[in-house]
C-alpha cells in the first residue's frame, strides 16, 4: 500500500524497512549480512509499503530557502523528511521518484520525527531527456593554479570552466550560520591540485554527487581570496554547473585569454596554494608523538558517544569525529553501517584510562564517507548542532586528542550523578526548617562548565593557538589539533561513588596487617583475649591524592530517613559523610540538601570491624585466625567521608518552587490544607538510638521492633501561627521579634521532641543553641 510522508513520521515509531522488489530468499540473505561483527542483533522489520515524492534539497517550499542547507529529502503534498543516499546525480534533484528499497529510521526520542535510508536507486516516474552537452572550453589544475599564486590587476575577470579529478572533498561545514564546504580537483597528467569555494545555496547538494576518484567540470568559476585567513581559492559564481567529465566534450585553452589586461605579478611563494596528494607533517620544536595519517574502511560496531562524536569500528577501534562537524548530522552512523576513513589521524593509547589502543581522529583535511547502511533496527541519535558542550569545550581551549578524550569521561561522570527517585509519595510529616526537597535533574551545561572550565583553565596552556579554519583544510603544511599528541595520564577523576567505595574497601583490605596495628613490644605481653580485643577495630585513611589520578568527589547531599546520617549520592551508590566548619561551628546549612557537590579535599576513612582468635602475637602473620563479622551486627568495613564546608564547590542548587493557590505538591500545606508553625530554641540532643516507641495505628504492640529514633529538649520562641498560604511560610520573622514574648510564660515553655521516621533526617542539622522552626501541616 501507498504511505504518505506525514503517515509515516506520525505512525510509524520503529525502524522499518521496504523491499517491492525482493524476494523472500533475497531479504534474508541481505538481514544476516556482516553477522560475523555484530551477532545476535535485531534486523529491520520488513513492511510493504510503497513510497513515492520528489527528491529535493528545499528549494520546493516556497518562502523558506533556509531549508537549502546541503541536506536532501522526500517530499509530497504532505510534509517533507530528510533523506540519505549513497549514490546520486545531479538529474535527479526536483524529480519525482518511486523508492523500491528504502529505511525508515526514526530518533529515540518518541515524537520525533526520524530520517529514511534510500537503499537503491529510485525509479524516476517521469523521467527527463538527458541533457545533450556542447564542447565546452576548460583550463586544467595545473594551468589555473597560478592564478592563485599571482598577484591580478583589479579588473573584470572573466570566468572560468576548470576540469579535473575530484581528489579530496571536505565535509559541510555550517560557521555562523553559513554552509558551505571545499573541493579539490587534481589535474589528471601531475599533482597539482586547487581548491574551489562552495557557498551557493542551490549548489550545496553537489556535495551528495562527488565521488572521490571521479572527473568533473565546475563552469563559471572566479578567484576569491578568504578574509579570515588570505588564501586565495576557486570559488562558485550562481551561474556556475556541476558536470561529468568527458574528454571527447572539453577543449583546452590557454591561460592568456582568461584574463583581460595588465601583466600577471608573482608573489611570494608562500600565498601559493599549491596541494600536494599526500599530506605533509611540519615538525614542531617540541617533541611530542607524530600521529600516523591512513585510509581505512570498516563497519561501526558501537555508538560510544554519538553527542561527543565518538564511535566503534570493528570492535576493536575507536572512531573520534568530534574534529570535523558530523555528516549529515550523524544521520546513517548507525550500528552496521560502513564508513570509508581517507587522510584520517592514527593515535596510539592517547589517554592511559581509555579502554581503546588505537584511536582513529579525523581533522578537517580528513574525508569520512558513509559507504553502506545498517541492516540493523536502531533508532538515529541526533547530534545537537547547538548546546553541545563536548563541542563547545573542544572548540574554546582548542583541546588534542586526549584531553579531549579525557573531558569526555568527566562529561560522562557528570552523567551518573543523576539520581532516579521521586517525592510524590511522601505523605505529610513534621518538618524542621522548612525546605523543598528538589530532585537533581540532568546536569546543566553551566553546572558542567563550573566543574571543568577550572580544571581545563589549570590543564590547558594559557596562549593555546587558536584553531584555523581555513587553513587546516587549504594550507600546504598541514596543521591540526590531531597532528602532534603527547599521551595523557589524567590529572583527576571524578569515578561513580559505587567505583570510589570499591576501590576504597579493596584497597583497606589488602593493607589489613596485623603486625602493624600492634608493636611487637607491647604485644609480647599481651593475653589472649586482649590481643584479639585490640585487633577488633582498624581504620585507614585516604585523601583524594591518594588515588592514581587524584580522585574528586561528586555527588548530591542527601540527608538519609533511615540511617539519620547525610550523604553524598549518585545513581550508583551513596557513602555517608562527615561536615564540618574550620571554626568549629556545627554545619546545618539545609538549603544544601539536594546540592551538586564537588569536594577535592576530603578525608575518606574506612573502619575494620573484625574477629580474630590469635592465640599469641607470634602468630599474627597468619591471617587464617581473622574471621569476619557474621555473629555480631556490625558491619565489616564502614566507610564514610569527613570534609570542610569551606571546601565545598557547590555546582548545582535546587531551585525551591513555591505555586500559586493550594495545589503545591511539595509544600506542607498543600491540597487546601493550612500550616501552623513555631519557632523554637535547641537546647539538648540526644545521640541516635533504638527505642521500643509504637504508634498509636498499629494496635497492641504486639511483634513490635525496635526504631531508630533521637529526642531534642527545645524551647518554644513564639506561640504558635497559622499560615493560610504556602508562600506566607517563606517569611521568617526577625529573631528581634520574638525577644518581645520571652517573658510570656506559654511562649517560653520547655518541651521534648521526639524524631523518627522520616524526620530522622534532621538529626545532623539540629544541634544545641540552634534556631529552628517547626511545620506541621
Amino acid at each position: 500500500s501507498f504511505i504518505s510522508i506525514s503517515d509515516l513520521q506520525c505512525q510509524q515509531c520503529t525502524p522499518c524497512c521496504s523491499h517491492m522488489t525482493w524476494s523472500t530468499s533475497e531479504f534474508k540473505k541481505w538481514a544476516h549480512q556482516g553477522e560475523d561483527i555484530l551477532p545476535k542483533q535485531s534486523v529491520l522489520p520488513r513492511t510493504h509499503l510503497i513510497l513515492i515524492g520528489y527528491l529535493t534539497d528545499g528549494r520546493r517550499q516556497e518562502g523558506k530557502e533556509k531549508l537549502m542547507d546541503g541536506n536532501l529529502y522526500v517530499q509530497d503534498n504532505t510534509g517533507s523528511i530528510p533523506c540519505e543516499l549513497l549514490h546520486f546525480e545531479s538529474e535527479w534533484l526536483e524529480l519525482l521518484f518511486l523508492f523500491p528499497s528504502w529505511a525508515y529510521i526514526p530518533q529515540t526520542s518518541q515524537g520525533s520525527a526520524g530520517y529514511v535510508e534510500i537503499l537503491a536507486d529510485p525509479v524516476p516516474v517521469d523521467p527527463r531527456p538527458k541533457r545533450v552537452v556542447d564542447t565546452i572550453p576548460v583550463f586544467y589544475p595545473a594551468t589555473v593554479a597560478q592564478l592563485l599564486s599571482t598577484r591580478v590587476p583589479c579588473q573584470k575577470r572573466a570566468k572560468l570552466n576548470v576540469a579535473g579529478e575530484l581528489a579530496r572533498l571536505s565535509t559541510l561545514l555550517c560557521i555562523h550560520h553559513k554552509t558551505f564546504f571545499f573541493l579539490f580537483l587534481k589535474c589528471f597528467t601531475s599533482a597539482a591540485c586547487v581548491p574551489v569555494l562552495v557557498q551557493k545555496p542551490p549548489q550545496l547538494a553537489w556535495h551528495h554527487m562527488l565521488q572521490l576518484g571521479h572527473g568533473y567540470v565546475l563552469t563559471a568559476l572566479s578567484v576569491s581570496s578568504l578574509k579570515a585567513s588570505g588564501h586565495k581559492v576557486f570559488v562558485t559564481s550562481v551561474s556556475s554547473c556541476l558536470l561529468p567529465y568527458c574528454a571527447e566534450q572539453v577543449k583546452e585553452q590557454p591561460l592568456e585569454i582568461a584574463w583581460r589586461g595588465g601583466p600577471i605579478q608573482p608573489v611570494s611563494p608562500k600565498a601559493a596554494v599549491q596541494l600536494p596528494l599526500e599530506l605533509t607533517d611540519e615538525k614542531l620544536p617540541v617533541p611530542a608523538k607524530e600521529s600516523k595519517i591512513l585510509s581505512y574502511t570498516g563497519i561501526i560496531t558501537r555508538v560510544l558517544n554519538n553527542q561527543a562524536g565518538l564511535y566503534e569500528l570493528d570492535n576493536k577501534i575507536c572512531l573520534c569525529l568530534a574534529y570535523q562537524q558530523l555528516l549529515n548530522s550523524a544521520r546513517g552512523l548507525r550500528p552496521g553501517a560502513c564508513v570509508e576513513l581517507r587522510d584520517v589521524h592514527l593515535l596510539q593509547k592517547p589517554l592511559a584510562s581509555f579502554p581503546f589502543v588505537v584511536v582513529l581522529g579525523a581533522c578537517l583535511h580528513s574525508t569520512v564517507l558513509l559507504k553502506g547502511f545498517s541492516r540493523l533496527s536502531t533508532f538515529h541519535q541526533p547530534v545537537a548542532s547547538s548546546g553541545n558542550l563536548y563541542m563547545q569545550l573542544l572548540f574554546r581551549y582548542n583541546l588534542g586528542l586526549p584531553l579531549y578524550l579525557w573531558l569526555v569521561s568527566l562529561l560522562e561522570m557528570l552523567e551518573q550523578r543523576r539520581e532516579r527517585e521521586s517525592m510524590a509519595n511522601v505523605s505529610p510529616f513534621y518538618h524542621v526548617l522548612y525546605s523543598l526537597l528538589a530532585l537533581p535533574l540532568r546536569p546543566s551545561e553551566s553546572v558542567a562548565e563550573k566543574f571543568l572550565v577550572p580544571i581545563l583553565n589549570a590543564v590547558v596552556p594559557s596562549k593555546a593557538p587558536v584553531r584555523d579554519v581555513h587553513h587546516e583544510i587549504l594550507a600546504e603544511m598541514h596543521h591540526c589539533p590531531l597532528q602532534q599528541y603527547q599521551p595523557l595520564e589524567p590529572p583527576c577523576q571524578a569515578p561513580p561513588l559505587s567505583l570510589l567505595r570499591s576501590v576504597a574497601e579493596q584497597r583497606s583490605k589488602e593493607a589489613f596487617n596485623p603486625l602493624q596495628l600492634l608493636s611487637p613490644l607491647e604485644a609480647q605481653h599481651m593475653g589472649t583475649q586482649e590481643l584479639n580485643r585490640r585487633l577488633a577495630w582498624s581504620y585507614d585513611t585516604f585523601s583524594a591524592e591518594s588515588f592514581q589520578p587524584r580522585m574528586v568527589l561528586l555527588g548530591v547531599l542527601r540527608s538519609s530517613c533511615s540511617s539519620g546520617s547525610l550523604q553524598l549520592r549518585d545513581k550508583s551508590d551513596s557513602i555517608p559523610c562527615v561536615i564540618s566548619r574550620r571554626d568549629g561551628s556545627p554545619f546545618a546549612d539545609t538549603a544544601l540538601i539536594g546540592s551538586l557537590l564537588q569536594v577535592e579535599t576530603y578525608q575518606l576513612l574506612v573502619e575494620r570491624f573484625l574477629q580474630s582468635d590469635f592465640p599469641s602475637w607470634e602468630q599474627l602473620w597468619i591471617l587464617e585466625h581473622v574471621r569476619g563479622t557474621e555473629t555480631r551486627q556490625v558491619p565489616l568495613i564502614l566507610l564514610y567521608v569527613q570534609f570542610c564546608f569551606e571546601d565545598v564547590q557547590i555546582l548545582h542548587m535546587p531551585e525551591v518552587q513555591v505555586q500559586e493557590g493550594p495545589t503545591s505538591n511539595n509544600s506542607p500545606c498543600a491540597r487546601g490544607t493550612s500550616c501552623m508553625s513555631r519557632l523554637f530554641l535547641v537546647t539538648q540532643k540526644e545521640g541516635l538510638m533504638s527505642r521500643n516507641y509504637l504508634p498509636a495505628a498499629e494496635g497492641d504492640g504486639e511483634g513490635q521492633e525496635l526504631q531508630l529514633s533521637f529526642q531534642a529538649t527545645v524551647l518554644w520562641m513564639d506561640k504558635p501561627r497559622l499560615w493560610g498560604h504556602p508562600r506566607e511560610i517563606g517569611n521568617l520573622p526577625e529573631l528581634e521579634q520574638t525577644n518581645h514574648q520571652r517573658e510570656d510564660s506559654e511562649a517560653q515553655q520547655r518541651v521534648l521532641l521526639l524524631f523518627m521516621g522520616r524526620s530522622l533526617r534532621w538529626f545532623p542539622f539540629l544541634h544545641p543553641d540552634g534556631l529552628y522552626r517547626l511545620i506541621v501541616p
